[in-house]
């Protein structure tokens, strides 16, 4: 693991609490309005830059039984998550966020953390303010499924 890794998870971990508490509320709000909610706890957050044939991404790693309640929130219907929502946490050395995933239409939403290191994601940072498009790669341990997410307005995770 590299040290910028450890100094960024060790970053969030100072806000993790109030993160938390945050995304919580948010989901209660969708909860009380009639939405079908869900919560996502990543063990890990890697901000990567673009790939040849791919925009920078959030990668997500989430337990087993989180990845099986979004396949079931999901289903067949992932084109429906076509809309999401950007809370920024205030904070000096990290960009973190609760971001909201919705499908309107189906009056679902996934909610989860996301962060990077503006000090040493350069190249994400850089890549987000030259795409279009900014993913959220959400999978399990043994990256054995996947589920990916793309939000246009990237800009609405730099400053």
């Amino acid at each position: 693991m590299s040290r910028e890794k450890v100094n960024r998870a060790n970053k969030a971990l100072v806000r993790w609490s109030e993160m938390t508490e945050g995304i919580e509320a948010l989901t209660r709000e969708y909860d009380e309005a009639g939405w079908e909610t869900l919560v996502l706890h990543p063990g890990d957050v890697a901000p990567r830059p673009a790939a040849a044939d791919r925009g920078p991404a959030f990668g997500l790693v989430v337990p087993d039984s989180e990845l099986d309640a979004l396949a079931e929130l999901v289903g067949d219907r992932d084109d429906a998550y076509d809309e999401f929502e950007v809370h920024r946490a205030a904070t000096e050395s990290l960009e973190l966020f609760a971001v909201v995933l919705k499908a309107t239409e189906l009056e679902r939403a996934v909610c989860y953390p996301a962060y990077y290191d503006p000090a040493t994601d350069l190249g994400f940072v850089e890549d987000v303010r030259e795409s279009d498009t900014i993913y959220t790669n959400v999978t399990n341990l043994g990256g054995s499924r996947a589920f990916s997410f793309g939000h246009e307005k990237p800009r609405l995770f730099v400053q």
